[in-house]
């Protein structure tokens, strides 16, 4: 047997190289598996892409020196996938390989077997445990791999590794009335309520009877109010149930052409979130009910865990599995098996599950679509989007693309007949208020229009949200002498002042400065202008010093427990109000009643041709939650964007929009792509005029720049064109001219930012 396998190292090349499998691996290597072959006189990482009887190549072939994985490797669809975003990105094949694999997995995880019955255990197999009850997992065990692979499906054995135990059977959790307690809420006195007619009941049961989410259940074991008692789930699957969920006429009729069309994307636009939810609801329903997968995709951890909560309540009967980087490595893994043997009807993952290996797949909802988080920051620098379409492709599946406004490129592609439209605007009556921040110039951030609404949301019982996209006390720091705005010594672009802290931070390269000094005149005294969350905090606990406080920000919300613990405090009423940046958005919570979005129209000036876009996004996205009162605060409130948002009125945005787009060659007129080159200063700017020059053998198209970027060391271009294939060709045509220079050239077909 010989194995074709792409080997982990840059090559200049994604040619595959030929290795014989040695006897003793020949029963568990599998194709994608990962091995360890001599390369370049070099132990290297590899991956087996196709097996063969025959080598095809008549030098002399060198044996795999190593498995490292003992299970089955990638899938074929995981394989044709990485070569497709390798295509698309121009990134290595290995590169794209490892992403197919969950982090944790990108090691060399150490296994060991353990005995757990060892009465039913063969003679071979209980003399291989005559010193013990646990053995390393090693090659000396492959002349046993199918018989212990038996055993471990029969419950004999178990499969440790260093986060996982593999055989071992999940719990189902099944709760009742621990102590008599002073409950904190009245959702707990309702659980309390609940058991005690009941007696015990999973959270699933308890959820569904009482309303609360299982966070409260979870805070009411922690407090020892309740008791968990564990059992064995039956080792057989069930099917799950279909849901019922009623729709009016309007909503009927796009839920029929939902199941008569296929072959497209279908591109949900509706604002209503209700409406939203219950029709994805349906969808999942219906595809799981059949024996089908489905897959859902949230772009942040908030949003994946709201949908969660939402499905988990209301899907009870189905094998839901969650993927993102807030859950343990060990449930990571746990529910990853799951998506390998089949035994899962619904994933809801961040984008950290794109590539799990589930078969069947019927349904991908990719909800808030143009979310920037569905571009990958780093290599490969693909799309979220194009990998999905390509997974439903590949499996035949129907891709909804919900949203609450769509990207003039998504609404572009409909017109151009490449997606369905599922187009259902309730335009019911919309709760908003504007605030001219140049109302009151004393108080920009806290006006008393602003405070007025807060306070009634306070009256009726809701937790008043304000939104302010921008950390820090102040953004601009100009000095006090001569007005020169104080800059980043390395990346040159403004500092932001931190008062907590008593720092100046660099928002590029996060170097903290105690002190600065102006550049032009030495200066040391500053001049504080501009806003941020802090100074909001400062401004909210001035006008109100006895209400309860959460900032909620990428720092106070990095692991699962800071999740859990906020929703926790939302739902049990121990929050009044929430400042935050644009993430709190992606929230689904009925405590909400006001949402203020302060200085909503700065993306209107940010540099990026989709400013006016992202600024009607933002107001549609906090419209969408009819529950809360909308109030829009900035200095330029009648600009387009922010009267089409509020007035619901997405055609006349796109329409003006999309001859914007036409005159300036923008996305869908042409595709935009970002070239960064860095290196010698002399060698950069030759590259890129090169490469400039070069670029005007395109009929249509234009190349913007080069324009040294401070913060990369290196210039950048930007590229419109029509030709991907064309423009890829010449990259490579003018890396090679320059490939004696030390230059490394990046390139991003996706850009989630320009700057």
């Amino acid at each position: 047997m010989y194995a074709r396998v792409c080997v982990d190292v840059f090559t200049g090349t994604d040619d595959l190289f030929v290795y014989a499998v040695p006897e003793k691996y020949r029963d568990c290597i599998y194709i994608g598996s990962r091995v360890f072959v001599e390369f370049a006189y070099q132990k290297t990482l590899a991956y087996v892409i196709e097996l063969t009887a025959e080598p095809g190549y008549d030098g002399p072939i060198k044996e795999i020196i190593e498995i490292i994985d003992f299970e089955r490797g990638l899938t074929a669809e995981q394989i044709a996938l990485a070569r497709e975003i390798g295509a698309a990105t121009r990134t290595p094949l290995a590169q794209c390989l490892r992403l197919m694999y969950p982090a944790f997995m990108q090691s060399r995880l150490r296994r060991n077997v353990k005995v757990i019955k060892e009465e039913n255990l063969s003679a071979g197999l209980r003399e291989l445990f005559r010193d013990g009850k646990k053995i390393p997992y090693t090659a000396e065990l492959m002349p046993y791999y199918r018989e212990i692979r038996a055993a471990v499906a029969r419950g004999e054995l178990e499969i440790e590794t260093d986060i996982f135990t593999y055989g071992k059977r999940k719990i189902i959790k099944t709760y009742r009335l621990s102590a008599v307690t002073e409950p904190k809420s009245a959702k707990q006195r309702s659980v309390i309520a609940y058991l005690m007619e009941k007696g015990e009941a999973t959270a699933e049961e308890i959820r569904e009877n009482t309303g609360v989410s299982e966070l409260v259940v979870n805070e009411m074991t922690k407090r020892g109010i309740l008791a968990m008692v564990p059992a064995y789930p039956p080792s057989e699957a069930t099917a799950a149930r279909p849901v019922s969920v009623s729709f009016d006429f309007s909503e009927s009729q796009l839920r029929e052409k939902l199941r008569r069309l296929s072959g497209k994307p279908f591109l949900f636009h509706t604002d209503s979130e209700d409406f939203r939810l219950r029709f994805c609801l349906d969808a999942i329903s219906e595809v799981i009910s059949s024996g089908k997968k489905a897959m859902v995709v949230a772009p942040t951890l908030l949003s994946a865990a709201a949908l969660e909560d939402y499905f988990q309540a209301r899907l009870g009967s189905a094998r839901i599995s969650s993927f993102s980087s807030g859950i343990s490595e060990g449930e990571f893994y746990y529910n990853f098996q799951n998506v390998c043997e089949g035994d899962v009807d619904l994933v809801i993952a961040t984008p950290v599950g794109l590539f799990l290996p589930l078969a069947d797949i019927a349904l991908i909802i990719m909800m808030d679509t143009e979310h920037h988080n569905y571009i990958n920051q780093q290599n490969p620098k693909f799309s979220a989007l194009e990998v999905l379409k390509f997974r439903a492709d590949y499996h035949g599946a129907k891709l909804i693309l919900a949203t609450a406004a769509p990207s003039i490129v998504s609404y572009y592609r409909y017109n151009q007949a490449e997606y369905f439209l599922l187009e259902l605007l309730k335009r019911g009556e919309r709760r908003f208020a504007l605030v001219d921040a140049r109302a009151e110039p004393a108080e920009m951030l806290l006006p008393s229009a602003l405070r007025r609404e807060i306070e009634a949301s306070w009256a009726d019982g809701k937790v008043a949200m304000l939104v302010l996209n921008q950390l820090g006390y102040s953004t601009a720091n100009v000095c006090d002498n001569c007005g020169t705005l104080i800059k980043c010594p390395r990346c040159k672009i403004g500092l932001v002042y931190y008062k907590n802290e008593n720092n100046y931070r660099c928002r590029y390269c996060n170097q903290q400065f105690p002190a600065v000094r102006c550049e032009q005149c030495g200066e040391a005294s500053v001049r504080h202008l501009g806003y941020g969350l802090d100074k909001l905090e400062e401004r909210f606990r001035f006008h109100y010093p006895d209400r309860r406080l959460y900032k909620a920000t990428a720092l106070t919300l990095q692991k699962r427990g800071d999740f859990e613990a906020f929703f926790l405090a939302l739902e049990e009423g121990g929050i009044d109000a929430v400042i935050g940046t644009n993430i709190l958005l992606d929230m689904i919570s009925p405590e909400i009643g006001l949402i203020a979005l302060i200085n909503a129209d700065a993306l209107l000036y940010a540099d990026d041709y989709r400013g006016a876009e992202m600024c009607y996004r933002l107001i549609s996205k906090a419209l969408d939650f009819s529950a809360a009162k909308t109030v829009v605060q900035g200095y330029n409130l009648d600009h387009r964007a922010i009267t089409a948002a509020v007035n619901g009125d997405y055609l006349s945005f796109y329409q003006a929009e999309i001859i914007a787009r036409g005159y300036a060659l923008y996305p869908p007129f042409a595709e935009m792509n970002k070239i960064t080159v860095s290196g010698e200063f002399k060698d950069i700017y030759y590259f890129a005029n090169y490469f400039k020059k070069a670029f005007k053998r395109f009929d249509k198209g234009d190349c913007l720049g080069p324009v040294y970027v401070p913060k990369l060391r290196g210039v950048q271009l930007i590229v419109k064109h029509n030709d991907f294939e064309l423009l890829s060709s010449l990259l490579d045509e003018v890396e090679k001219k320059f490939s004696d220079r030390k230059l490394r050239v990046s390139f991003e077909r996706y850009p989630r930012f320009y700057e």
